[in-house]
């Protein structure tokens, strides 16, 4: 039921907040052990695994498989909707690729980048997120939200700005992982949230997606990756144990990858990808210190100037989004948060009266024209 009393708003605000806490940490911990991990097994200065690609494609197969497992564990967890091919090119196969491209080309730029200027331009991941939210009408633009953007913007170019060891090549690969990381996550939340397609929880979605994503990486690691200098390197030319010793290398990371997916997967279920990204910048910022005491990298003082910025812009977000939810005299919807709308509520009482539970379950979903159109017409088929 929509919260309407102030009260129960700000006892439900900090109640959800303490679980989103837990798995913003589950993230961090995840995606910070697989940055590390990354940068030391992809570094050409470290001497290592230097053929991402190849490394990461695996990683989505072994993604799949433990998605598979849980499935057969939890069959409950399987979605009731058939997934048609033309469902499948629609919706999973987009996302798949963004996500692939997101990742790929992320890991890829390590090759040539230090961890800190990786972390600085994903921090513009913001944007980008913003930008194909909006565009797909997953928020509404606001003179407020602009200001934030502007203000995180600033901190992140300053952050960039100062690097002391740029690479052309390697800025290129990031920046392009972070718009396609937009898209991805924009994708992503349709998924989610839109119940009418069926993929009610972050592991069905990964399911379907790995499979894509596997595919997508192995064809980019064939163009662009020599296989002969792969399976020719001395990670494979020293026997079977020392090549079964490589490839618990490759695979094992792909547990991490398992646990930072599924903790990214639940926070954009339970908010919104704008949320995700707030405290996806704030985990760059930690990884941005943390890799500098390990791998050396050097921090400027533009660099703490932009980080910041940054933070500032971070806390203005959440101040404005604690009082969205707070003092609007608007009910919200416990499952997200969102401020409801009064004639969404008054379709959804028009749908509890007519007894028309499939127009309930979609009324969250009513956010153009043609779905309102819809539902109008399920209600009036109920009463008739």
């Amino acid at each position: 039921m929509p919260l309407e009393n102030q009260d129960d708003k700000r006892s439900w605000y900090f109640r959800h907040a303490l679980i989103n806490l837990i798995y913003i940490s589950l993230w961090y911990t995840f995606a910070f052990s697989l940055s590390v991990y990354n940068k030391w097994i992809f570094s050409v200065s470290q001497s290592s695994f230097p053929f991402p690609l190849f490394m990461t494609s695996w990683h989505m197969l072994m993604q799949w498989i433990l998605s598979f497992i849980g499935l057969k564990i939890f069959p409950a967890l399987k979605t009731n909707e058939p997934m048609t091919l033309l469902d499948y090119s629609k919706r999973i196969i987009p996302c798949a690729v963004a996500t692939a491209l997101d990742i790929g080309l992320s890991n890829l730029s390590l090759k040539s980048i230090t961890l800190t200027f990786y972390t600085m331009c994903k921090s513009s991941s913001l944007i980008w997120v913003l930008f194909f939210a909006f565009l797909f009408k997953l928020e509404s633009p606001s003179l407020s939200m602009a200001v934030i953007i502007v203000i995180i913007a600033i901190g992140v170019v300053l952050m960039v700005s100062a690097e002391t060891s740029f690479v052309l090549s390697g800025a290129i690969q990031v920046m392009s992982a972070t718009a396609a990381g937009g898209l991805r996550w924009s994708l992503t939340q349709i998924l989610l949230q839109k119940q009418k397609y069926g993929l009610k929880n972050p592991l069905i979605i990964l399911y379907f997606l790995a499979p894509v994503m596997f595919a997508c990486l192995i064809l980019l690691s064939v163009i662009f990756e020599s296989w002969w200098d792969i399976f020719h390197s001395d990670y494979f030319q020293f026997g079977a144990l020392h090549s079964l010793k490589s490839c618990l290398m490759i695979i094992s990371p792909g547990f991490l990858a398992f646990g930072m997916v599924l903790s990214e997967f639940k926070l954009i279920e339970r908010s919104s990808i704008i949320t995700m990204s707030i405290a996806g910048i704030f985990k760059e910022l930690l990884t941005i210190f943390i890799s500098s005491a390990i791998f050396g990298d050097t921090l400027t003082p533009i660099n703490v100037t932009g980080m910041c910025i940054t933070i500032l812009g971070i806390c203005v977000y959440n101040y404005i989004k604690y009082k969205q939810v707070t003092s609007s005299n608007q009910p919200i919807d416990p499952s997200t948060g969102r401020v409801m709308e009064y004639d969404e509520l008054n379709m959804r009482d028009q749908a509890v009266e007519s007894g028309s539970n499939d127009a309930i379950f979609d009324i969250g979903e009513a956010d153009d024209d043609d779905e309102r159109e819809r539902l109008t017409s399920t209600q009036h088929k109920a009463s008739n």
